[in-house]
């Protein structure tokens, strides 16, 4: 619940089998809505597949799923609602554009699907946290301490948050200059004579810490021979991003331990499904961003340049 923001969509339903009747059981006609509104990004998107059997014998195809066309999906918070428009052919997807994931507040998806069955859903955007001022704010810490933490309050129980600090760089090449970015992890764990990084995964808690070990080891990393360090140039201001899931995609991830979005639902019925009259699931996450500083003395000791502008 980074972004959460992965192409390929599969939805798989697990349809028991009834010996008793037939070896595909009861067939059962069921829609699988997938909606998770993301608070990275301005595009929302929404699709729908229709799960059967193929009971014929002779061209057995289990669980196929079907994209469902020309339904009418409507978004609405407040007072305010949005219509979807449908996009593509093969693989049928429904976006709205321009639409900012709102703080804090109950949104409803409803679909009218060609046959005139209704399916829908409630969810409530999570609410912000605030970061701590016992955060740290310039790396290396003034105490010497061998890690850096960033802390911040929730105003909500049971929600999962997914942390994610990232470095800028830029190397000159013959007067220009090559943007980078890098993922910074909490640590480096030895495996097989390898340094390993650890990033950060998902959880609950309201903390995270990052050994200051593991960032000398990514700035030296960053190093080519091919290059004069001189050439390096550290952006002071390091990005910490943290993206918060609402309860619904919370309950998800703490049943499944899987992260989702609109292409990536596994589904199973016995595990989480928060669809009126259907199956599936309608969720939000929205995004907050924390910066540290780097000193200058610091990005200095390693040879690099800083980063003015």
């Amino acid at each position: 619940m980074r972004k959460l923001f992965l192409i390929t969509f599969f939805v798989f339903l697990i349809i028991g089998c009834n010996d008793n009747f037939s070896p595909f059981g009861d067939y059962k006609e069921d829609y699988v809505l997938s909606a998770i509104l993301q608070g990275d990004s301005l595009v929302q998107t929404v699709t729908i597949s229709e799960n059967y059997i193929d009971t014929d014998f002779s061209n057995i195809k289990m669980n196929r799923n079907l994209w469902v066309k020309d339904a009418i999906i409507t978004l609405s918070y407040d007072e305010e609602a949005f219509i979807f428009n449908q996009l593509g052919n093969d693989i049928v997807k429904y976006e709205i554009n321009n639409f900012t994931v709102p703080i804090d507040k109950v949104i409803k998806i409803e679909a009218l699907l060609p046959n005139g069955r209704w399916v829908r859903s409630f969810t409530k955007s999570p609410k912000e946290v605030l970061f701590r001022g016992n955060s740290d704010q310039f790396i290396p810490p003034d105490d010497n301490r061998k890690f850096f933490s960033i802390i911040w309050q929730s105003f909500e129980r049971d929600i999962v948050f997914i942390p994610k600090l990232t470095m800028d760089y830029s190397i000159d090449k013959n007067g220009v200059l090559e943007k980078h970015t890098i993922e910074l992890p909490q640590n480096f764990v030895s495996s097989n004579g390898e340094e390993i990084p650890v990033f950060p995964s998902p959880s609950s808690q309201i903390g995270i810490s990052f050994q200051m070990k593991a960032l000398d080891k990514s700035l030296k990393d960053i190093y080519s021979n091919e290059n004069n360090k001189s050439s390096y140039f550290i952006n002071k201001a390091l990005k910490f991003e943290l993206i918060i899931l609402d309860q619904n995609l919370s309950s998800y991830y703490l049943i499944t331990n899987n992260i989702l979005d609109n292409y990536s639902v596994r589904l199973n019925t016995t595990e989480f499904s928060n669809i009126e009259n259907g199956l599936g699931i309608f969720g939000s996450f929205i995004k907050q961003e924390y910066f540290m500083y780097l000193t200058e003395e610091y990005i200095y000791s390693f040879g690099y340049r800083v980063k003015t502008n």
